[in-house]
């Protein structure tokens, strides 16, 4: 009985590592199988690395060019296995999620081409960084105040749906900011559709003070940002509120020349001018002699001659009446002016006074 030739060839390959990263060594495994009933002769391999992948090394007689590994025997028996073994390594940079497919070729004088193919995936990791700083150290009321955000894609993915949002504080107000940004009800936000990898960008944002801080001098500002990819990274800005504190105290008559028995009205006007509340307001008048009969505010105090008001707190450009009426006395020569003088004081500024007269 005769039985004729039947050649066969299978192939085989195995990845050492379904799921890479950057730098990873991969061992690709390459097994070739004379399945029929003859010895195969001029075995031949040939695998083309993937871009994504560097030659390391090969088995003995494996010959790597032009990004091409190549292996040659001159047979394989009946029912032989043999195997070559190649080491790459993940090139960087490569995209997460990228899908590494290598697939290897192998003829024989008596077989068709076979092929066999095993791929790898490299695994994503998203990552972001963010970063917020105020362009200047210290400011007050009216001043501008500009922040920028710095932020970068220093994952291995495009990250999608970039957001920033920034809750600015109630002391500053929104003026303008880069291309894309917005604010609402003081809520600042600004969105990219993607952020691809390795990319750096910055956003910069004008506000106004148009208050002072609640509970110290210095205001801060957090603001985040995050994607689809990556949770939301915090970062905070700062800056001191410039103190400067200052008020004006003006006095005046009403009327200025007045007749021996007539009434008539002090105005005395506290204005605060600086840019934080003034603290312990004291104001003093000590009235000349020839002053009778003086009717002032029951929130003020009159002794010896000598009015006196306090206050606690001054606010920001607040301003405070103090009316003093009175009545011109005999004592008063006619003709011969009556000077009276008003002073001021707070606890963070020196002393202020104006002065009023009359003509009897």
């Amino acid at each position: 009985l005769l039985i004729g030739a039947a050649p066969g060839l299978r192939i085989q390959k195995l990845v050492s590592r379904p799921t890479v990263n950057e730098g990873d060594t991969v061992a690709y495994t390459i097994r070739l199988i004379n399945a029929g009933n003859t010895t195969l002769t001029l075995l031949s391999v040939s695998d083309t690395l993937p871009a994504a992948m560097q030659f390391l090394s090969g088995s003995s007689g494996c010959q790597f060019s032009g990004g091409v590994v190549t292996f040659t025997q001159d047979s394989l028996p009946m029912n032989g296995i043999d195997s070559m073994l190649i080491r790459a390594v993940v090139r960087t940079p490569v995209d997460g999620g990228t899908l590494i497919r290598n697939l290897a070729y192998a003829r024989t004088a008596q077989t068709p081409v076979q092929t066999a193919s095993a791929q790898s995936i490299v695994a994503g990791f998203p990552a972001l960084t963010f970063a917020k700083s105020a362009l200047v150290d210290t400011a007050c009321y009216g001043d501008t105040v500009r922040f920028i955000f710095r932020y970068r894609n220093t994952g291995n993915i495009t990250l999608t749906n970039f957001t920033v949002l920034d809750s600015l504080p109630p002391e500053l107000e929104y003026l303008s900011g880069s291309s894309g940004s917005r604010c609402i009800q003081g809520i600042y936000t600004c969105r990219r559709d993607s952020l691809l990898r390795g990319e750096a960008d910055s956003i910069i944002i004008w506000t106004r003070v148009v208050g002072l801080p609640a509970h110290a001098l210095q205001v801060m500002n957090r603001a985040g940002a995050g994607s689809d990819q990556t949770p939301t990274q915090s970062a905070q800005a700062t800056f001191f509120y410039r103190v400067s504190p200052g008020f004006t105290i003006s006095k005046s008559a009403t009327p200025d020349t007045v007749t021996i028995g007539a009434d008539l009205t002090y105005t005395i006007i506290i204005a605060n001018t600086g840019n934080v509340p003034l603290l312990s307001l004291a104001i003093r008048d000590t009235l000349a002699r020839e002053l009778t009969n003086v009717r002032i505010p029951a929130w003020a105090q009159y002794a010896g001659g000598v009015i006196s008001y306090t206050r606690d707190t001054l606010r920001l450009r607040e301003r405070d009446t103090l009316e003093v009426v009175t009545t011109l006395s005999p004592a008063a020569k006619p003709g011969s002016p009556i000077a009276n003088c008003a002073w001021a004081g707070t606890s963070q500024s020196a002393p202020e006074s104006s002065r009023a007269l009359i003509f009897p």
